[in-house]
């Protein structure tokens, strides 16, 4: 269970705290004493924890756009923006 006041509500953490999250796991601090002591939650250690692990960093890096690619090329949007414009 972890109380309101170490749930980040989704986002991401600030850099001082994931900088001593970083340190707290190089140093092989268990990850209950590190949710005490940084308030965050048990998931977000073992996140960063792994993220170190398979990228050096506590976070991923970006994956650039995900989903679906445009469906108009840039000939289409070309042709198509003077019309917008008026």
């Amino acid at each position: 269970m972890v109380g309101p006041e170490s749930m980040d509500g989704g986002r991401t953490l600030p850099p001082s705290k994931q900088q001593l999250i970083q340190a707290l796991i190089e140093d092989g601090a268990t990850p209950k004493s590190i949710v005490e002591e940084v308030k965050c939650s048990r998931a977000t250690v073992f996140n960063y924890k792994n993220n170190l692990r398979d990228f050096g960093m506590v976070l991923a890096p970006s994956q650039g756009r995900i989903g679906r690619p445009p469906s108009l090329t840039e000939e289409m949007i070309e042709v198509y923006t003077p019309y917008q414009l008026k």
